[in-house]
C-alpha cells in the first residue's frame, strides 16, 4: 500500500480505507477501485450541481 493514498481521495473514508487496506487486492486493483469510486463521485456531483445555463 502506498503511503498517502487516502489523502488523494475524497468521499466516504470507510470506503476508501476498506479498499486501501484489503490485503486480497493487488496495488493496481486498489488504485483502480479508488479511481472508479472517485469517478462515480465526480459524476454524481456534476449531476447534483445545476449548470449555469440550466438555472432559472
Amino acid at each position: 500500500m502506498r503511503a498517502g493514498i487516502l489523502a488523494e481521495r475524497e468521499g466516504d473514508e470507510a470506503v476508501t480505507l476498506a479498499i486501501a487496506s484489503d490485503a486480497t487486492l493487488t496495488e493496481r486493483q486498489r488504485a483502480t477501485l479508488l479511481q472508479i469510486y472517485a469517478a462515480f463521485q465526480s459524476e454524481n456531483q456534476a449531476q447534483a450541481t445545476p449548470r449555469e445555463d440550466e438555472k432559472s
